[in-house]
Order: structure tokens, then sequence, then C-alpha cells
């Protein structure tokens, strides 16, 4: 089942436009230059619950993607679909720098009977789908209005990721459980502890802000 559905999405469901749309999904060294900025700005003009959220999206990615992902790699060590796969295609921009360029330059792609180069990592868990999938759910537990857009998003990168044949569809799948588990926990126990500690170490600011999350209870 996980191969066929990765053959059908990485290359029956497949055309030259959606070929660079699901690239520039998949494509974090050219979203990074955009989102720190933003994430600075952010942080600067933005009040408690903001940079509550950064605090709990920061310690989230630190785990989910410094511990989770990592350790999960090398524990279970699943090769990538283009190394089993009897068929599949590698979609990426093309490899220039800044990477905004690649907007400008055709779509790369190799095709598995062509010489196709090793792509760095393992299969399990996948970055992309568990960072983005913790972020809207971190988002959406702080602010369920902008959560919902994120979830969408998060869904669009999941599926370029198995499009640009980076990863199975149980990856994907298995990442976002992972994910969206993780974030709910950490979030819910930051928000357990400003409960109890806030009053304590910060009365002015815990009279100001006696919840961490919109739906708390005091």
């Amino acid at each position: 089942m996980d191969e066929t559905l990765f053959e059908l999405i990485n290359v029956h469901w497949t055309n030259s436009s959606l070929d660079f749309f699901m690239a520039v999904l998949s494509s974090w060294a050219l979203w990074l230059p955009i989102l720190i900025p933003v994430l600075v700005i952010v942080a600067w003009r933005g009040g408690f619950r903001v940079r509550a959220w950064l605090v709990a999206l920061a310690l989230t990615l630190t785990i989910t993607d410094g511990v989770v992902t990592q350790m999960g790699k090398k524990w279970f060590d699943r090769p990538r679909p283009h190394e089993y796969a009897p068929v599949a295609r590698l979609v990426d921009l093309a490899p220039v720098r800044p990477a905004v360029l690649a907007l400008f330059e055709p779509v790369v792609v190799h095709e598995k009977m062509n010489f196709i180069p090793v792509m760095s990592g393992r299969s399990f868990p996948s970055g992309h789908v568990m960072n983005n999938f913790a972020v809207a759910t971190v988002t959406f537990l702080f602010f369920p209005r902008w959560g919902w857009s994120l979830y969408l998003l998060a869904g669009a990168v999941s599926y370029s990721r198995i499009y640009t044949g980076a990863h199975w569809p149980s990856d994907c799948l298995v990442s976002m459980i992972l994910a969206i588990g993780l974030a709910i926990l950490i979030v819910t126990g930051l928000a357990a502890i400003w409960s109890w500690m806030g009053p304590k170490f910060f009365p002015g600011l815990a009279a100001r802000h006696p919840q961490l999350l919109p739906f708390s209870k005091r």
C-alpha cells in the first residue's frame, strides 16, 4: 500500500507546474530567510501571548526536530524511497545561491532510470512534516484562527515531501501524528507550569495574564 500510494503521487499524479509548486513547498532553504525576520518582528512587536507562543514554538521544535527526528532517523534507519522503490522521481529546485534565484530556474527532476544523487538523511521520521505540524499545533493552541490555516500549509508540505520523492506516505502520516501529540503535551505542560509558577515568580505579569492559552481554566 505504501509503495503503491508513493508511486501514484510521485510518478503518475504529476505535471511540470506541480513539479515547481511542490519543489517550492519543500525548500527549507528558500523559506528560512523569510521566516527569520518575520519572527524577529513578531517577537519585537508582539505582546505576552505572542512571546509565550514563540517560547513554546522554540521548545517544541527543539524536541520534535532536534531530538525526536534526529534520533528517530538513526534508530529506524529507513531508506529513502529512491533507494528502494522500483520507480521514483526526485524533484528539487535548481541548486543556486541565493536560493531565491531558483524561482527563475527550471526545476531539476531526476528519474529512477538515470543517475540519482543520494539524498542526505534517512526517511523516517520526516523533519519537514514534524516541524510544520508542530508549528501548526502550537499556533492552533495559542491562536486557533491562525492554526487552521497553518494545518492546511502543513498538509500541503507533507504531500510535497511524497511528491518530490523524499518520503514514503507512511513517514508523513506517522510524523504528523507524533508532531501533533508532542506539541499538545509540551504546550499544555507549559500552560500548567505557568499557572503554578507564574503567580509565585511573576505576580504582576500573572495577574494581567493568568492564562497562557485562550481556553485555559483559571
